[in-house]
């Protein structure tokens, strides 16, 4: 019997992106609304579908009066369509939701376990497992055990400033004070919404992390070929083999690479991309500090300051290698 003394629970929000998303949406859904522990809001921000998605949220619309439907006029794209539903969610608790991926039934009512004990972590995230298109189970998981916890926040700022790395938003569950922080996304030339949020989480909070998959993330056939093979290295024959019978990404990469009108656009596309990500980094770095300052967070020691210079000067290197090429 819960003690009348208790505070109220935390009231949880999913926002839920969509474009062209009528294969999956119906098993995400599901998975979202058989939660242990309800979601009070679930904000679908549809991005310009031209398919049957539309149809379909509006049959679950008819069932749920949770669910609010908000349909872009123009097409925004993945990071800033999430940037606006994360700005129009009102709750204590904020879920990030893909439009193809499955729940676990527990995985609102565990992370929102994590936030409540710890009200300071801004953000708490789970692992997943990885699933095929057609939603045969892998057994492999997004983080492994042998490459450190991603929990640790050390090791995830240095992994956030010179790999690339970051917590899928579909993992996330955010405290909504986050939202000073994250909103607007000043970087979205070269990061989406997740890296932000893990950016500002990791530098100004204490995020936490459970270890155990509480959901399954599904593969596209149009997925990064490398990322492909990462994933599914130690997995069985029959299953890469499933995997690389529908995988298109490989034919069509060498078609366009083959082509001697899209080559030099690709590489300009290239070089562009990579000093816009150089020249944001260095923003990002500095303003991150700054803040950690504002808020008389503890002091960064001087190995990770060290490390710091080192990334500023790498960006600074790439910036001129950039602007010569």
């Amino acid at each position: 019997m819960k003690n009348i003394a208790d505070p109220p629970r935390k009231s949880i929000g999913v926002v839920l992106c969509t474009y062209n998303g009528e294969k999956y949406l119906r098993e995400q859904l599901d998975s979202i609304l058989c939660q242990t522990r309800a979601p009070d809001q679930i904000l679908i921000l549809d991005d310009c579908s031209n398919d049957r998605t539309i149809e379909i949220i509006e049959n679950f619309l008819k069932k749920d009066g949770r669910i609010r439907l908000i349909r872009n006029e123009t097409n925004l794209g993945y990071a800033r369509n999430f940037e606006k539903g994360i700005s129009l969610c009102e709750t204590d608790f904020i879920a990030l939701s893909d439009q193809d991926d499955i729940w676990f039934n527990d995985k609102l009512e565990r992370l929102a376990d994590e936030l409540e004990a710890n009200p300071g972590a801004g953000i708490a995230f789970c692992n997943a497992e990885y699933m095929l298109d057609d939603g045969t189970r892998t057994g492999e998981i997004v983080f492994k055990s042998t490459d450190g916890s991603p929990g640790d926040p050390v090791l995830a700022r240095r992994k956030l400033l010179s790999e690339h790395w970051g917590v899928d938003g579909n993992l996330i569950l955010m405290d909504s004070e986050m939202k000073r922080f994250i909103l607007p996304n000043t970087i979205i030339r070269s990061h989406g919404h997740d890296s932000w949020i893990c950016l500002n989480a990791f530098f100004l909070r204490t995020p936490r992390y459970i270890q155990e998959p509480l959901s399954l993330y599904r593969l596209h056939p149009n997925m990064a070929s490398g990322a492909i093979g990462f994933v599914l290295k130690g997995t069985s024959y029959e299953l890469k083999k499933k995997w690389y019978d529908h995988r298109r990404v490989a034919r069509n990469l060498i078609r366009i690479i083959s082509s001697p009108v899209k080559r030099p656009k690709i590489l300009r596309e290239r070089e562009l991309r990579a000093h816009h990500y150089a020249s944001d980094m260095l923003m990002i770095l500095d303003e991150l500090l700054e803040r950690r300052r504002h808020l008389n967070l503890p002091q960064i020691t001087v190995e990770e300051q060290l490390f710091f210079q080192e990334m500023r000067n790498r960006w600074k290197a790439d910036l001129i290698d950039s602007a010569h090429a």
